[in-house]
């Protein structure tokens, strides 16, 4: 029989519990850069990382140096785009850290980064950002059963599907991107979602200069569901002219794996430049795109106001520069208010259960 003394240190040691530490872990997933990416600055770093802790603070090295730093932690999402940073090929390492001083890096290899072929807007540049979390309400649908005042269809093709737009979807590189879903019950079907975005202060007259930049995740179902994707920025002047300076992959199509630009006011339509188009599925895609705009009509074919395909970059490739393509804008109406549109268009593959998403993240138009 054990002492007393004994049956104390017993019974001691069995209401003695030992608290294990809770450590705290980071944890971080990168969307951009990729492995072997190609970025034309300014280059776009996309990050998110949670902690137990809640996130404090992130860092960017290109190499050993430090391009970017942060003392709050953004909500955990870093979403940001770095234009200093020198031409040339990186190991890119993107930090965060949380309020326990715990980190963990997103680490990636052989990154490019080339320089933009595009031109730098001027000071004072009205810039459109975020496109993306415009509110439902501001974009419209434009469907293929639904008439334009010209009397034709506003997206081609024929009625019969169905289509959604919805704000603040995943997946995301800026914490909420726009998705435009398609689908065809059976039958070819297309779906175009514009914004009027309306005039900057110097007035839709004296709009000279355009510049796109967005990024894309085009998720088609099945695998070739899509026919073509378009992409534009418009604008639209109190004379009455409607000027389109529309892009499109066409990726089964007349000009299958090239890509076009429209022909407003010659009535030609669709034009291949004969430039590739390739377009990866389930992935993030970088489009930019400089158009300039001439209402006066001064040194456009015919003296009829234009609009002049300058510049385009896919994915950090210029797929052309200077191109110097102008057509005719197009007469719809005596006069107008004037404003500017953004607008994106699926196209589906002809053929039955075809459901089309693409996701549109970091939408941004420069103005000038």
């Amino acid at each position: 029989m054990p002492a007393f003394n004994e049956l104390v240190r017993v019974s001691a040691l069995s209401l003695c519990v030992i608290a294990t530490p809770v450590v705290a872990q980071v944890t971080i997933t990168g969307n951009e850069p990729v492995n072997g990416g190609t970025y034309t600055l300014p280059a776009l770093i996309s990050a998110h990382a949670t902690s137990p802790q809640g996130i404090s603070g992130w860092r960017v090295y290109f190499g050993n140096t430090s391009y970017y730093s942060s003392s709050t932690g953004l909500g955990g999402n870093l979403d940001v785009t770095i234009a200093s940073v020198p031409t040339g090929t990186y190991k890119v390492t993107v930090t965060a850290w949380d309020n326990g001083g715990n980190n963990s890096s997103y680490v990636v290899q052989t990154v490019n980064v080339v320089a933009s072929p595009m031109p730098t807007p001027p000071q004072g540049t009205k810039e459109y950002a975020n496109i993306q979390n415009d509110s439902a309400g501001s974009w419209q649908p434009c469907t293929s059963n639904m008439i334009q005042s010209n009397g034709k269809p506003c997206a081609g093709g024929t009625s019969g599907g169905t289509s959604d737009l919805r704000t603040g979807q995943s997946p995301s590189l800026s914490g909420g991107s726009l998705a435009e879903y398609s689908d065809s019950s059976g039958i070819y079907y297309n779906t175009m979602y514009y914004n009027h975005l309306g005039c900057p202060g110097i007035g839709c007259d004296a709009v000279k200069n355009m510049l796109l930049d967005e990024w894309m995740y085009p998720k088609p179902s099945p695998s070739n569901g899509f026919q073509q994707l378009e992409f534009d920025p418009d604008l639209y002047d109190t004379n009455g002219y409607e000027y389109f300076g529309s892009v499109a992959c066409d990726m089964s199509g007349g000009s299958s794996g090239t890509w076009k630009v429209w022909d407003m006011g010659g009535g030609q339509g669709w034009i291949s430049t004969s430039r590739s188009c390739t377009m990866q599925p389930n992935q993030w895609h970088h489009l930019q795109l400089y158009v300039t705009y001439n209402v006066t009509g001064i040194g456009c074919p015919n003296s009829v106001p234009c609009y002049t395909y300058k510049t385009m970059t896919w994915d950090g490739a210029t797929v052309f520069q200077n191109l110097g393509w102008s057509y005719n804008a197009k007469k719809i109406a005596s006069s107008g208010n004037g404003t500017l549109n953004v607008e994106q268009q699926i196209d589906n593959y002809p053929a039955q259960g075809v459901n089309n998403t693409v996701y549109y993240d970091n939408y941004n138009l420069w103005v000038w």
